[in-house]
């Protein structure tokens, strides 16, 4: 009974500190100067680069991959490939943000803060979120969860299991 309520509170301050970030995330816009994005659905691939934004994307049959760079000076590559659907999101300058998604996964990259990296990959059926603040990085996939730097969250939705940084606070699930 000690470990449910453990894995409880674990999730729960996994949960607290993803809301925490998404409040980062909500305001965490820059100017879309240079806003690029980029689409792709059934056997699609595109490329798009403007100044210093890039974004690329490519979708095998059954899936979607989306990719939006609006900081005017980052990357954002979203692939997506038997049923997957992969979203990668960079809102700030010199981040990147990468998501790939097969067998019908859900994958979601997104960068909040400047020199961030955010990468989600999701396989079978799962559901994957990273997002990566000022100076971090936010890993997820199937080795398992990375959250490194000051703001970051990975989190697997499904399992309920990734990790969440916020300053000097670390919870690994």
């Amino acid at each position: 009974m000690n470990i449910n309520k453990f894995r409880f509170r674990i999730a729960s301050a996994i949960v607290g500190l993803g809301a925490g970030l998404a409040v980062l995330c909500a305001g965490g816009g820059a100017g879309t100067a240079s806003a690029v994005s980029c689409q792709a659905v059934d056997g699609q691939q595109f490329e798009k680069v403007v100044e210093k934004s890039g974004c690329g994307v490519k979708a095998g049959k059954g899936s979607r991959a989306t990719a939006l760079e609006s900081s005017g000076r980052g990357t954002a590559v979203a692939i997506a490939d038997t049923g997957g659907e992969a979203t990668a999101d960079n809102r700030q300058p010199g981040s990147i943000a990468l998501a790939g998604a097969s067998e019908g996964g859900n994958a979601r990259a997104v960068t909040i803060g400047p020199n961030a990296l955010a990468l989600a990959k999701a396989a079978k059926g799962e559901d994957t979120l990273a997002v990566g603040g000022a100076g971090s990085q936010a890993k997820i996939g199937t080795d398992g969860a990375v959250c490194y730097g000051t703001a970051a969250l990975a989190v697997e939705l499904n399992k309920a299991r990734g990790c969440a940084k916020l300053g000097p606070a670390l919870v690994v699930q």
